[in-house]
């Protein structure tokens, strides 16, 4: 149940000033200079290259692990934006590396827009703005502005370095305000390590990407993140079972042979 939340008189905020992270995801580029430019408009390519007129562009990494609950679930994780007053709204061009480091095939990529907040019992917790706006439907929050007319450029692609192409790994999109879901195809185990690669070698070598336009509005000063003025995107890939891929179950099924030769040869 969510609790109803009485709200004070808002404030201007529109311009994010830093990112942290839950679990392993990292900034990688942040050449964000052009505040209040709504309705920014871009290609695929003009956009990855960051020469779009008044682009803000983020690069981010986020790094997938296997499951901590006995592979009901992959483990989400939560970047949160801090941010300050324009007296408008701020767009943003957010590209996020995704390595899957799950042994599992994603079958989608799910992503949430929410805040930071504490349960009763002092604990940090979750709620989405798609929560919050069931009980107060007129308070200010960041949006998803994909797949709209003003991001044409959304999805999640992978770089083909062959043909010089970008292939979607996706071919559904569910967009809502505060939700954004990338579904119809899938995302395998990426299989190499990706320790000190650039942000080029990282396109170069076919690492999955997702893309997706942010519009930070004006928010409210009752709902702020450690009371600072922020909110946070959630994302989570899920998979239609929790079968792990080949190679991983060659390495347990050799291990679990040699573990009862062992026996056999002991006894």
């Amino acid at each position: 149940m969510v609790a109803v939340l009485t709200l004070p008189q808002l404030a201007h905020a529109g311009w994010i000033t830093g990112f942290s992270f839950s679990g392993s995801g990292s900034v990688l580029s942040n050449t964000a200079d052009f505040p209040n430019n709504d309705d920014f408009s871009a290609s695929l390519s003009s956009l990855l290259s960051n020469s779009a007129d008044n682009e803000n562009l983020v690069v981010a990494l986020k790094q997938f692990y296997p499951p901590s609950d006995s592979g009901l679930s992959i483990d989400p994780i939560d970047m949160s934006a801090t941010v300050s007053a324009t007296e408008g709204v701020t767009e943003y061009s957010m590209v996020e590396f995704l390595v899957n480091n799950t042994a599992l095939t994603w079958s989608d990529y799910h992503l949430q827009l929410g805040i930071q907040t504490e349960n009763e019992s002092g604990q940090a917790t979750f709620l989405t703005y798609k929560d919050l706006l069931a009980n107060t439907p007129d308070i200010l929050h960041p949006d998803f502005d994909t797949p709209l007319p003003s991001s044409p450029a959304a999805g999640v692609f992978r770089y083909d370095a062959g043909s010089g192409t970008y292939e979607s790994l996706f071919s559904d999109i569910t967009h809502t305000a505060t939700e954004l879901t990338f579904a119809g195809g899938s995302l395998p185990e990426l299989g190499f390590d990706i320790t000190d690669l650039t942000i080029n070698d990282l396109f170069m070598q076919g690492v999955p990407f997702a893309v997706y336009g942010l519009d930070v509005p004006d928010t409210d000063p009752s709902l702020l993140q450690n009371s600072i003025g922020g909110f946070v995107v959630r994302q989570e890939p899920s998979f239609p079972n929790a079968i792990p891929e080949p190679a991983t179950i060659f390495l347990f099924s050799t291990g679990l042979l040699g573990t009862a030769w062992r026996r056999r040869r002991a006894a």
